[in-house]
C-alpha cells in the first residue's frame, strides 16, 4: 500500500480533482492535463469492496479476523476488460449503488498500480464511472506513477542513448529537480527488454524514499502516446553499470558555500 498516512477520518473529498477532471474533458488542452496529474496521483479514492468475517465495527474502525479476505469490485467492458472503479468520493457511488452499507477501502493510485500490476485480471482502472469516466490502462498507471524497475537475472537488458530524445520531458524534469533537494543528478537512457523498449531514467539522490511517483507523474504529460518511462536509484549496481561514462542531463549546482 502507498506509505503516505491517509487519515481515515476524513471524509473523501476530491473537489479540485473533479473540477480538474471536468475542465479537462471539456477543454482537452496540455495545461488542464498537467493540471489533472498533478493532482491524481497523491488523490485518496474510494473503492468498494466485499469483506467478510467483520467482528466489530466502531465509528470508523473494525476488526477483521485473521485471514480475511477482501473482494476487490471491478468493472467490465464491452471488450471483457476488468477495471477497477475509483470513486471521487460517497455521491459518485450513490451514482452507482443505492445500497446502504456499501463496504470501501481509501486507496490512492499507487496502491491501485500494485495491484494491477500483480494482477492479470485488472486491465487498469477508471475514475468515477458513471460521471467523467476517465480510464487509466495497466501501463499507463505504471507511466504515470514513475514504474521502478527490476531486473530479473535472467533477463537480457540492452541500455543505449535513445535515438529520439525526449527533449519536452527532460526539460520539465530540469525545472522540477532544483526543487528535489535530495536529487544530485539524472540521467536520461533507452532500454531494451526482450521486445519491451522504454526510456530509462537513473537518479542520483542522498534519500532512499525519493517521491517517483511524483517524478513519473509527468511522463504521460511530456511523453508520446505508447511510450513508457521507467526508474532506478544510481545507488545500486545496475544505476552505476548504466551510467558509466555517460553524462547526466541534470547536476545539482553547488552552493558558494559548497553545500
Amino acid at each position: 500500500m502507498d506509505n503516505k498516512t491517509i487519515d481515515v477520518n476524513k471524509p473523501v473529498e476530491n473537489p479540485k480533482l473533479v473540477e480538474s477532471m471536468q475542465r479537462l474533458l471539456k477543454e482537452p488542452n496540455q495545461q488542464n492535463e498537467n493540471d489533472f496529474m498533478a493532482l491524481v496521483v497523491d488523490a485518496v479514492f474510494l473503492s468498494p469492496v466485499k469483506i467478510d468475517n467483520i467482528i466489530e465495527n466502531e465509528g470508523n474502525k473494525i476488526t477483521l479476523e485473521k485471514d480475511t479476505k477482501i473482494q476487490f469490485i471491478h468493472f467490465t467492458d464491452n471488450d471483457g476488460r476488468a477495471f477497477l472503479p475509483l470513486f471521487t468520493d460517497w455521491s459518485e457511488i450513490g451514482k452507482w449503488s443505492k445500497e446502504k452499507g456499501i463496504q470501501t477501502l481509501m486507496l490512492r493510485m499507487n496502491d491501485y498500480k500494485e495491484m494491477v500490476s500483480n494482477n492479470e485480471i485488472y486491465s487498469g482502472v477508471v475514475i468515477n464511472p458513471y460521471s467523467e469516466n476517465i480510464m487509466f490502462s495497466s501501463q499507463q498507471l505504471n507511466t504515470l506513477l514513475g514504474h521502478k524497475i527490476k531486473i530479473e537475472k535472467a533477463t537480457e537488458v540492452q541500455i543505449g542513448e535513445p535515438a529520439k530524445y525526449p527533449t519536452r520531458l527532460v526539460d520539465a524534469l530540469k525545472e522540477l529537480f532544483p526543487k528535489m533537494k535530495s536529487v544530485r543528478s539524472a540521467y536520461i537512457l533507452y532500454m531494451v527488454r526482450g521486445e519491451e523498449g522504454s526510456y530509462l531514467m537513473i537518479v542520483d539522490t542522498d534519500t532512499p524514499d525519493i517521491d517517483f511517483p511524483k517524478i513519473g507523474s509527468l511522463a504521460p504529460q511530456y511523453l508520446d502516446k505508447g511510450e513508457l518511462l521507467d526508474m532506478a536509484p544510481l545507488s545500486d549496481d545496475f544505476g552505476k553499470n548504466a551510467t558509466q561514462n555517460r553524462n547526466p542531463f541534470y547536476k545539482k549546482k553547488r552552493s558558494l558555500f559548497g553545500r
